[in-house]
Order: C-alpha cells, then structure tokens, then sequence
C-alpha cells in the first residue's frame, strides 16, 4: 500500500497484478487440508507459477521506475538456489 502512494501507474497496476495473483493462490490453496493431503512438490510448484510471474513483472516495474540503466531481470526472485525454475515453463 505504501508504494501505491508514491509509484507511477505502470508499478502500481503491477502491485495490483501482484495482489491479484497471490489472493488466487491463497483461494486455491484454502481448501486443501495439508494435515490430511498436502501439496506434492509439483502442485505447490503450480500454484506459484502466477504469483512468481506477477513478482517478476512487479519488480522489473518497479526496476524501470528508477531508471531504464537498470534492464529488466529475467529469473524469479527466491527459491531454492539451482533448481530449475519450473514456473517458467509451467502452465499459468
């Protein structure tokens, strides 16, 4: 909310992208009963395949609002180091 009061339009209709995605996730996710039958690897891998593109699409946003010097980054922020990024070739 705090970067809405400052950004341009272009981050502040990513951060709403963002928001978007990660309620999807959190409507999907509700309903699983993870005492019982948690998320296999590849269906919680599914599940953040929006939100990681929303946060990759936020943040180059937020990259070009500083400055186009800064260049758009191409790979998801966080996750485990060296494992493939399975959201980029995920179905959405």
């Amino acid at each position: 909310m705090s970067a809405s009061l400052v950004a341009p339009s272009a981050v502040t209709a990513e951060i709403e992208n963002f928001g978007h995605a990660v309620q999807r996730l959190l409507d999907v996710t509700a309903g699983v009963d993870t005492t019982t039958a948690p998320l296999s690897q590849d269906q919680f891998e599914q599940a953040m395949v929006a939100p990681a593109r929303a946060q990759l699409a936020l943040v180059n946003a937020m990259r070009r609002s500083v400055g186009r010097s800064q260049g758009p980054l191409s790979t998801w922020l966080g996750g485990a180091g060296g494992r493939p990024t399975h959201w980029e070739t995920a179905r959405s």
